[in-house]
């Protein structure tokens, strides 16, 4: 089990690198939209291969936790809540329920943590930077 997360990372990273060359990786004045996903692949491919040869080399014993897959699962409820409610407030209600329900802080903290990184958000990537980002069904964000 434990050589799985760092398989993924590795296929994911694949997945990302090869999928950056679908787009420009440098346009007239700086980096186009494929450079990010780039870095970010081969990252994860490194990353990845490094927990792997670190795991073999020294024959570590992993105890899976169901706790070390909350991560996985918050990404996927992100993704999934972004084609409903949009993005920006899908990462500020996960923000806030990592908080209280995993990180055990007090609801108004993780409410003013949560909603102040989704203000943050939409003020940089929809006014600022104009980004499309996905909006839901609602069509609020």
């Amino acid at each position: 089990m434990g050589y799985v997360f760092p398989g993924l990372s590795v296929l994911v990273g694949l997945y990302w690198a090869v999928k950056a060359f679908g787009y420009k990786l440098w346009v007239l004045n700086g980096p186009g939209g494929g450079l990010f996903p780039l870095i970010a692949g081969i990252l994860a491919i490194v990353f990845g291969i490094v927990l792997i040869v670190r795991r073999y080399r020294t024959k570590e014993k992993s105890d899976f936790s169901i706790k070390s897959v909350f991560p996985v699962l918050g990404v996927v409820g992100i993704i999934i809540a972004s084609y409903i409610i949009g993005l920006i407030p899908a990462l500020g209600a996960f923000i806030i329920s990592w908080m209280v329900f995993y990180e055990k802080e007090r609801w108004g903290k993780s409410l003013m943590v949560g909603i102040g990184t989704a203000v943050v958000l939409w003020l940089i990537f929809d006014l600022w930077l104009a980004v499309p980002l996905p909006m839901g069904v609602f069509g609020l964000f």
